[in-house]
């Protein structure tokens, strides 16, 4: 089908984000301020690939993702030579594009724990609790409850990322959960 034909529903993106989406985390190291900041992740692609290269749909579906980012309003698209996918990082977008349609035509299972997780940690931080360190914390720890079947963090990489921490902040205060 052209782009054009693509007929997008609420209903169709939470379905298709059931079947191939995936909410993540990711921690960044800075120089100043906490020394980490979280970055929420949303992608349009096959979470269980093990090959950078099976990541994402086909390239044939590349008029579809186009259609479908025009359609959203957010993110932007990545691809290679035989993927492309959808990628969402804006807390704003998050807040006014994803969580409304998630929040009308809820995912299921697995994908609607990840979901409300990741929902809990983008609340933080359009609160500005990323930016002091109990608020940090408290994402650190719910970040690694995030697709507790399917991700490659150990609670070695959750020590890891609290051990640098406390090498800058000294010792860390106790942590509440989301």
């Amino acid at each position: 089908l052209p782009a054009q034909d693509y007929v997008f529903t609420d209903g169709w993106i939470s379905g298709f984000s059931q079947s191939d989406g995936c909410f993540t985390i990711t921690f960044e190291k800075y120089k100043t301020g906490l020394y980490i900041r979280p970055r929420p992740i949303f992608f349009l692609l096959f979470c269980g690939a093990k090959k950078e290269a099976e990541r994402g749909q086909d390239s044939s579906e590349e008029e579809l993702f186009k259609s479908l980012l025009k359609h959203l309003g957010v993110g932007y698209l990545r691809k290679n030579k035989t993927n492309v996918l959808l990628e969402i990082k804006s807390l704003s977008a998050f807040r006014d594009v994803l969580f409304p349609i998630f929040d009308k035509y809820p995912l299921k299972y697995g994908k609607l724990k990840a979901y409300l997780i990741f929902k809990n940690i983008v609340v933080e931080m359009l609160n500005k609790n990323h930016l002091n360190l109990e608020g940090l914390l408290r994402i650190i720890y719910a970040s690694h409850q995030l697709n507790v079947e399917t991700t490659r963090r150990t609670e070695e990489s959750k020590n890891e990322i609290l051990k640098f921490l406390e090498s800058k902040h000294g010792t860390l205060p106790a942590s509440e959960k989301l």
